[in-house]
């Protein structure tokens, strides 16, 4: 393999080699600390046998001596004795036994340790003493100075502050590291703000409980989350009561009945993990029949056309574009064809709103939104 990629482009082959030892020496160095941790609990488990073994004869001894004095002198009979010593013996197996299964049980316990730190993920967002249940959202959605900072000597937001009307498609555009993510996490509270609020319909978001806020946003990301088992299974995920009718039209409406039907079981067929057995463009219009059939009334997009080739770019931002009708729509795009349809264009750059408006005030503006366009469309595309 090497000298074939050598013989092809000597260039990249050497890359490709300069990183070898680096990873090589990783690989050494966490090999050695893994032997000095391994050796370091087998000789805890070897202790463990000897030492259980020990306490046990330690603890049968006394009885053996005593017994024997009392069927001496009468007190106790021989048939009495051997009886309890076994069920002594019977008694210290489950001791013996947990002893020799200590490796497994320390291992399960630490799995279960970070099972339940994933589990318990919600509890980093507290809920308000009383969080009241939110009615169905119209979808106005406003951030008023919202400031937030991973560490507190680097700030990620400063100063946002922007409105969504109801029904209304909101662009989210930047450069690279400018927060736009971190504006969408913070709409379903996966991240509260530092100072400002976050208010939908006019009420601050941290006064809903978490489950029903979430329920009522409906997500559509860059990679798409399937699960091992059927394709309605996965279209069905967040709404299991759903028909199969339900799961057809939203399959449809997603534009992803045509490659399901060619599909042997068709909906009934079976995906991998994280749909190995999908493109791209496939997972997508799975996501985002996801997101029609749960039919929340916001919807957050985080760049779901990136990762695709152009055509099928065109068959999700068709997809999408059914998807977003009638409902408030957040999306964060570096593609800026995703936002096509977008009422209002906001654009965030190191931290704060630096400037707000739709496509064509944006490109007279000739700021950072027109600089982006020219970047990906050229100075013709209008």
């Amino acid at each position: 393999m090497v000298v074939v990629m050598l013989w092809l482009r000597w260039d990249f082959a050497l890359i490709a080699l300069a990183v070898t030892p680096l990873l090589a020496a990783f690989v050494l160095r966490v090999n050695k600390a893994v032997r000095t941790a391994v050796k370091e609990a087998r000789k805890a488990s070897a202790l463990l046998a000897p030492i259980v073994t020990l306490a046990i004869a330690v603890c049968t001894a006394p009885v053996l001596w005593r017994g024997s004095l009392l069927v001496l002198t009468g007190v106790m009979t021989i048939g009495s004795l051997s009886i309890f010593l076994a069920y002594l013996a019977r008694f210290f197996t489950p001791v013996r036994d947990l002893a020799q299964m200590t490796n497994t049980i320390a291992q399960v316990s630490v799995a279960f340790q970070r099972v339940t730190a994933i589990c318990d993920a919600d509890t980093v967002i507290p809920q308000r003493p009383t969080p009241r249940q939110p009615a169905p959202f119209s979808g106005e959605i406003a951030f008023e100075n919202v400031a937030f900072a991973y560490h507190p000597d680097v700030p990620v937001l400063h100063d946002i502050t922007f409105d969504v009307h109801p029904g209304q498609m909101v662009g989210i555009v930047g450069p690279t590291g400018g927060g736009k993510s971190t504006v969408l996490s913070m709409i379903a509270r996966f991240r509260d703000p530092d100072t400002g609020r976050i208010c939908i319909d006019g009420v601050d978001i941290c006064n809903y409980t978490l489950h029903g806020l979430r329920t009522q946003i409906g997500f559509v990301l860059q990679e798409t989350v399937l699960l091992h088992g059927t394709v309605a299974d996965n279209i069905a995920f967040g709404r299991p009561d759903a028909t199969e009718d339900q799961i057809l039209r939203a399959a449809q409406l997603a534009n992803a009945d045509e490659f399901i039907a060619r599909m042997p079981n068709g909906y009934d067929a079976m995906i991998g993990d994280r749909g190995a057995t999908l493109s791209g463009g496939q997972r997508q219009r799975i996501g985002i029949a996801r997101a029609l059939i749960r039919d929340n009334p916001i919807l957050i997009l985080d760049e779901p056309t990136a990762a695709l080739d152009a055509e099928s770019e065109e068959l999700v931002i068709d997809a999408l574009d059914r998807l977003t009708d009638g409902r408030t729509v957040i999306a964060v795009a570096h593609r800026l064809s995703t936002l096509r349809n977008a009422n209002t264009i906001v654009v965030i750059k190191d931290g704060v709103v630096a400037e707000n408006g739709t496509h064509s005030q944006l490109r007279n503006l000739n700021g950072v939104y027109a600089e982006l366009h020219r970047l990906q469309f050229g100075d013709a595309h209008r």
